[in-house]
């Protein structure tokens, strides 16, 4: 049913987890009966890191393994699209998570223009709703759901208990609404702070082994390494703009 819903939509989108190198792409981006756009999405190594260790099970040394592969098949593929070969050219955006988090709505107006689409008012509010972490205008299914019926519990409960005892209830409730903004698995958040977390989840010697074994891509995308004395202050840039032909323009 699903792949006759796609077969019948004048666009179809794929989410690949993991693409080995571009170049496996070659082969698709050159038939000239396939109109493909590719969007390569990198984020900051720790951030990766951090947020891997919060949903995967083993130790931190296999998750931070794991880490510096992505690393290694990040740094192939970005000093490969430099080269943009023929066949890559104008087909190709490489983007970083940072980006995105800081200015969604400039950057999905920029990712719709690159597919040759518009955007409208409403994606424009759930885009809005989705990283600015509005529960009341929450556009997550399954957020949406768990807050809605967060509410209805809550208003039963207020009828039962003397009014003494309300402010308690909501004190409580304003922590399940954080609750469900972290869980791990909805997709709404506060994106203009959820980017740069991984410097308060993870501990330095975490930082320092990731810095160390992904410099050579960190140095390519323009993520800064920190000292231990960045760490403790919490307030060291962790990012400078990058700016080339294969990436939005935000200079």
């Amino acid at each position: 049913m699903a792949s006759n819903k796609c077969a019948e939509s004048s666009l179809v989108v794929i989410k690949v987890i993991r693409l080995c190198h571009v170049n496996n792409l070659k082969s698709i981006l050159e038939d000239s009966n396939i109109d493909v756009k590719v969007i390569y999405l990198m984020r900051d190594p720790r951030g990766v890191l951090s947020s891997r260790l919060r949903v995967q099970e083993g130790t931190s040394r296999m998750t931070l393994q794991g880490v510096v592969k992505m690393c290694d098949r990040n740094l192939e593929n970005v000093k490969f699209a430099r080269g943009q070969p023929d066949w890559l050219r104008n087909k190709y955006k490489i983007i970083r998570y940072e980006d995105i988090c800081q200015f969604p709505l400039k950057f999905a107006e920029n990712i719709y223009k690159f597919v040759g689409l518009g955007m409208t008012s409403t994606m424009k509010r759930w885009i809005y709703a989705n990283t600015k972490g509005s529960l009341r205008n929450m556009g997550d299914i399954r957020g949406f759901k768990v807050f809605k019926t967060l509410i209805r519990k809550e208003k039963k409960a207020l009828k039962r208990i003397p009014r003494v005892q309300q402010s308690d209830e909501h004190v409580k409730r304003k922590a399940l609404k954080q609750a469900i903004l972290h869980d791990p698995y909805t997709t709404t958040r506060n994106s203009s702070a959820t980017w740069r977390q991984w410097i308060a989840k993870l501990n330095f010697n975490e930082i320092s082994s990731v810095q160390a074994k992904c410099s050579d891509v960190m140095n390519e995308l323009r993520y800064l390494p920190v000292n231990e004395k960045q760490f403790t202050e919490r307030t060291p840039p962790f990012i400078r703009t990058l700016c080339s032909k294969f990436n939005f323009n935000l200079c």
